[in-house]
């Protein structure tokens, strides 16, 4: 069973990376309400997927593929009119501001003129860690530390399409589960369309929250299992 094609949709994805192709016409489809998870191993071609989604530094020597935002064609789009039409992408790596402080990373994903997507205190009460880090710079936090502020970050914005790669990475199994519960219910209560890539189901809440999981092993994609 495959997930009704309305948040983000791509089809026939193709990558190459001097003259080697790292995802051989992959797609996936994402609805609004619903957690999804890209699962495969490092070098699988994850994040090149997700980078080739959002528009983000693929520096490649050819890439081709449909992409549709809610049923527009956006393959051509940049990275900001991307993230104007409700696309948020959190990288694996470089996903905070490092001279900001923690609280002012938080702020700054808040959109000008709109109220946040969950406000402060909710999310300093799904990650209490934060709350004694508010005035430190996010460049000195720790890898869990960092990885529990980007997401945040993402659940702070107004980003209706959020695109996680590994977020997970580096905590603990409890604190794991919080942020993948999390993004369950902030793709269920919030509606949004959230996809997470990861290197296996191994974490007992990524199998028990996720709706969608959609295997992808050396840039190919295998059929998709529904949670």
């Amino acid at each position: 069973m495959s997930p009704p094609i309305s948040a983000l949709s791509c089809d026939s994805v193709h990558v190459r990376y001097g003259g080697i192709e790292v995802l051989h016409g992959v797609g996936l489809a994402l609805a609004y309400g619903t957690f999804s998870a890209l699962v495969g191993p490092n070098g699988a071609g994850k994040t090149t997927l997700l980078d080739w989604c959002a528009g983000a530094g693929i520096e490649s020597s050819g890439s081709s593929g449909s992409l549709l935002i809610e049923g527009r064609q956006a393959s051509t789009w940049p990275v900001a009119r991307r993230a104007l039409a409700g696309l948020r992408y959190v990288p694996f790596e470089r996903n905070v501001f490092p001279s900001l402080t923690v609280l002012d990373n938080l702020r700054a994903t808040q959109a000008a003129g709109v109220a946040p997507a969950d406000p402060l205190e909710r999310t300093l009460h799904r990650f209490p860690e934060l709350t004694r880090l508010l005035d430190r710079p996010a460049g000195v936090l720790s890898g869990g530390e960092r990885q529990l502020l980007a997401v945040a970050c993402a659940l702070q914005g107004p980003g209706r399409i959020l695109l996680l790669d590994e977020p997970t990475h580096a905590l603990a199994p409890a604190a794991a589960a919080r942020v993948i519960e999390a993004l369950a219910e902030a793709a269920r209560e919030g509606g949004r369309a959230v996809l997470v890539a990861e290197p296996s189901t191994s974490r007992e809440a990524l199998r028990a929250h996720a709706d969608f999981i959609w295997p992808l092993d050396r840039g190919l994609r295998l059929a998709a299992q529904g949670g």
